[in-house]
């Protein structure tokens, strides 16, 4: 049994480096300001970090944003405990193709902005930030996926609302020059 995760493992790692080979080189721009429609990829599995992420989401809602979410969990759930669509390893298949109709419809959204928001991603949800390739994509600066335009570094800190709080203030201040 050892032997067949640690092949599985490789064989994720390798679709991951397939993916991210695949975004490299994309260079994508918004004005944040100008930016109605933000998708939302988050790791649920953490009952406090999902209240930060919802907070968040509505927070954004407030101001004229239209928020969509996706939720990672860890472990096995019912999808229809929660008010937002949820995911989890099952919904992949060994080289990281979603096989979940939720997980490919987000994944399409032609939404500018995606925000990643864990500041210790899994490789799942990291595959799903990778495979989105219509908008700018903000998340944790991870050595092993370079898959975001927009990185902020969590080494030295890891609490998610400051991490959120970083992203806003970064995109609140980068205009792109036209």
């Amino acid at each position: 049994m050892q032997i067949f995760r640690q092949l599985r493992h490789a064989l994720q790692q390798r679709a991951l480096r397939s993916l991210l080979r695949n975004q490299a080189g994309t260079y994508r721009q918004i004005q944040y300001d100008k930016t109605s429609d933000i998708s939302i990829l988050f790791n649920a599995s953490d009952l406090k970090d999902r209240e930060i992420v919802l907070q968040f989401a509505d927070k954004l809602s407030r101001k004229g944003k239209k928020i969509h979410l996706l939720g990672f969990f860890d472990h096995p759930v019912l999808p229809t405990d929660f008010h937002f669509p949820v995911f989890t390893e099952k919904d992949f298949n060994i080289n990281l193709k979603p096989l979940s109709p939720e997980l490919t419809r987000f994944i399409q959204l032609p939404v500018p902005l995606l925000i990643h928001a864990d500041t210790q991603p899994a490789l799942y949800p990291t595959a799903v930030a990778a495979s989105v390739n219509n908008a700018l994509r903000a998340g944790p600066y991870n050595e092993q996926a370079d898959c975001y335009e927009l990185m902020v570094d969590v080494t030295n800190n890891k609490d998610l609302a400051d991490f959120l709080n970083q992203i806003i203030l970064l995109l609140e201040k980068t205009v792109p020059k036209h």
